[in-house]
């Protein structure tokens, strides 16, 4: 196929003698993932840099390419040429998939083998979630830089709670108390893990305070609903890119998801003949089964049809231009925050999520039982619910006794 469209530059890559043997896999898979023809052919055209680069380094096989080299000649692009460090990410990402890059051990620091056996045990011993290990490893990350673990030749015996204190005053200035204080725990947690294998003193997590955060001490954030059913307004579905984001924003206000439980969504959690909509719930692991309404249906039916979708999976959502592959959370935080901005409406929040709180709310105005608000959003706990009572202030005002007059005593 790309011998026809671009003969003399698809000649060139299969000529060439270290990636020749895997350029016409890599010339299908630009094509499944839907790049466009000027992409493809300055993809091939970085590519046959890359090539010189590698045999210039002593690289003469396909096998002994490792992410290290490919990441040494990114790190040569960024700056100056981005979009061909771009190129090279595709192509780096095409070698993976095909179990050609090797994860070579030169590439393995010191940081990254602990981070590493770190999160062995966070999965294994803890039984964590992806995500939360994602996280938690990240901030182990951090902490190892901070403190060039690296570059230092003691290691970790020269840890002291002055390090650490550092690490915690660095994180102080660029996030809030609440998000400070669980990164803190996460910090406390990798140091005992440290203390534990013998690597750190014991009592050094001990000696680190959490910054104090008061329970129900912030409103839950929320939009007035009129609002959100501007912005659903706002959004052109003339696109591809419009249509997808208007639907996963629309089940957000219907139901109340999370954006995790959004982009969760597969064509099998829809029962079109029972009319359900099953959720996969991120924090509980249940499965939650809502009626599938009519007015959800519709959307549903007409982003399915107005979108054209690849065949390889079954994910609900994807991502509308190359790489096709599922969509990620970040990109309905990115979607929301895009046309908050565009639709010129006061929407101080970042982040879809204000959207659920906003249901919450809204039913709670129109008389729904805080039970069944609770099923709805697949609560646990009654308290998880009833945080939403105080936004419900007209309600609050029917609730307030008066203030008896006898007996008061006059100035």
């Amino acid at each position: 196929m790309l011998g026809t469209l671009f003969p003399r530059a698809s000649k060139k890559c299969l000529e060439l003698s270290l990636l020749g043997p895997v350029m016409e896999g890599f010339e299908d898979w630009l094509m499944q993932q839907r790049y466009s023809r000027p992409h493809i052919r300055a993809t091939l055209r970085v590519v046959r840099k890359v090539d010189g680069y590698l045999r210039r380094n002593g690289i003469q096989c396909p096998e002994n390419i490792t992410s290290l080299a490919l990441g040494r000649y990114w790190k040569t692009l960024h700056r100056r040429a981005y979009w061909e460090a771009g190129a090279v990410r595709i192509l780096e990402r095409f070698l993976t998939m095909r179990g050609i890059l090797s994860s070579c051990a030169d590439d393995s620091t010191p940081s990254s083998l602990l981070v590493a056996e770190y999160a062995d045990y966070l999965r294994e011993v803890r039984g964590l979630t992806a995500d939360t290990v994602k996280y938690q490893v990240r901030v182990a990350e951090q902490v190892l830089n901070h403190l060039d673990f690296d570059k230092a030749a003691e290691g970790l015996a020269v840890v002291s709670a002055d390090g650490t204190e550092g690490f915690v005053r660095k994180l102080s200035g660029s996030v809030s108390r609440a998000t400070l204080r669980n990164k803190v725990t996460i910090l406390r947690n990798f140091l005992r893990y440290l203390a534990a294998t013998g690597r750190v003193s014991p009592d050094l997590a001990d000696q680190i305070d959490r910054p104090r955060v008061y329970k129900l001490e912030k409103l839950p954030r929320t939009l007035r609903w009129k609002t959100v059913q501007a912005l659903l307004r706002s959004i052109p579905k003339a696109t591809a890119k419009g249509r997808r984001d208007y639907t996963m924003l629309f089940l957000m206000a219907t139901y109340g998801l999370r954006t995790c439980e959004v982009v969760a969504l597969t064509l099998d959690d829809l029962d079109w003949r029972a009319g359900v909509i099953r959720i996969r719930q991120s924090k509980t692991h249940n499965e939650l089964r809502l009626p599938l309404t009519d007015q959800a249906a519709k959307v549903l039916i007409e982003y399915l049809r107005e979108v054209p979708r690849p065949t390889d999976f079954r994910n609900l959502f994807f991502q509308v231009k190359a790489p096709i592959k599922p969509l990620r959370r970040e990109a309905l935080t990115a979607a929301f925050d895009e046309w908050s901005r565009r639709s010129g409406l006061d929407i101080p929040f970042h982040g879809p999520h204000c959207i659920r709180h906003s249901y919450a709310v809204h039913l709670l105005i129109k008389g729904t039982s805080l039970k069944t608000i609770g099923d709805l959003l697949g609560h646990r706990c009654p308290e998880s619910t009833a945080n939403y009572l105080r936004l419900a202030t007209n309600q609050l005002r029917e609730v307030g006794l008066p203030v008896p007059l006898q007996g008061r005593r006059r100035l």
